[in-house]
């Protein structure tokens, strides 16, 4: 690992077949400086495409590539990017407090499991039937 470059991009790998997923891409995309983010649709990542970690972790959570090569993924992800955008950096530090860090990882685990059991459909989310 050499030394960090807080000008290079934060790579985020992100399930691009997500509504939640996307739309969190869009509110980065609209909050950051232009440029800290480099988004990677997971989804359609070729096999042995290089990433940061397994396809198996890449389809259970975001994951982050910050500069200096480590990688963060589920609520420490969300925290890290969320540190990147200027008026959330306060947000971001609270989050990575105990107590916090500790709920929002629960509630992250909860919502990734489930992010593909509604899906919005005109401004509603409505159930995906079951397979």
């Amino acid at each position: 690992m050499g030394d960090a470059d807080p000008a290079r991009a934060i790579e985020v790998y992100y399930d691009g077949s997500c509504a939640l997923c996307r739309r969190s891409r869009r509110w980065l995309e609209r909050h950051a400086p232009p440029g800290r983010f480099e988004f990677v649709d997971s989804s359609t990542l070729p096999e042995g495409a290089a990433c940061p970690v397994s396809r198996e972790n890449l389809d259970s959570a975001v994951w982050v590539r910050l500069p200096g090569e480590r990688s963060a993924g589920g609520f420490e992800a969300v925290a890290a990017a969320l540190s990147a955008v200027p008026h959330w950096r306060v947000a971001a530090a609270a989050a990575r407090l105990g107590p916090i860090r500790a709920a929002g990882s629960a509630f992250y685990r909860v919502v990734a499991k489930h992010r593909r059991r509604t899906q919005p459909v005109h401004g509603r989310a409505t159930r995906r039937p079951e397979r």
